[in-house]
């Protein structure tokens, strides 16, 4: 097996502490397992350019691990009890996953879409969203000017990240329905 792909099973495999942390309420250790899972999903990605590892598998793996990574801490963040936009918000990003993976299975080889500047920035908030949602509760205050200061927490944080995240994956997911078209056109009018 392929170092990349080792980190990438080492992603799934943390999956099941995460949700265990998650479902006891235990803050820290689930951070810090989501975090370990997210330094391994840039490490697999790194080492298979780096040692020039990449492959069909690889790339299989990989989105398997992020959609299940996504699946997970949106199931373990419903048992914690969360507001309906965090609900609303998962069910986007998870709804597009299955979008993206029945296009491709459909369609293999024929959308070749980029990952773009939004695209990573949706996955930046989730990333972020996520991660602050699963944190204990912080609380500061965002000084705006002289005599304004708004108060804010971790948590209320995290829900503005995960939905933006939902809205930007809205506007990429509209790529990928595109040129998914544009193939299922080309299709229907060969046969």
């Amino acid at each position: 097996m392929k170092i990349a792909n080792l980190f990438t099973g080492l992603r799934i495999v943390l999956m099941v502490p995460l949700l265990y942390f998650l479902i006891k309420g235990d803050s820290w250790p689930a951070l810090i397992v989501f975090a370990a899972a997210g330094l391994s999903d840039i490490a697999d990605g790194w080492l298979a350019r780096a040692l020039n590892q990449a492959s069909r598998f690889g790339a299989f793996f990989d989105l398997l691990a992020d959609r299940l990574l996504t699946l997970t801490l949106f199931c373990g963040l419903l048992t914690r009890g969360v507001p309906e936009i965090v609900v609303v918000s998962g069910v986007v990003l998870l709804a597009r996953d299955f979008l993206v993976a029945g296009l491709n299975e459909a369609l293999p080889d024929q959308l070749n879409i980029q990952v773009s500047p939004l695209e990573r920035a949706k996955i930046a908030l989730q990333f972020l969203g996520f991660g602050l949602l699963i944190l204990p509760e912080q609380y500061g205050d965002l000084p705006l000017g002289a005599d304004i200061i708004v108060p804010l927490n971790s948590f209320d944080v995290g829900v503005v990240c995960l939905s933006l995240s939902a809205v930007l994956c809205l506007m990429t997911v509209g790529e990928y329905v595109r040129r998914a078209r544009q193939a299922f056109e080309t299709d229907r009018n060969r046969g």
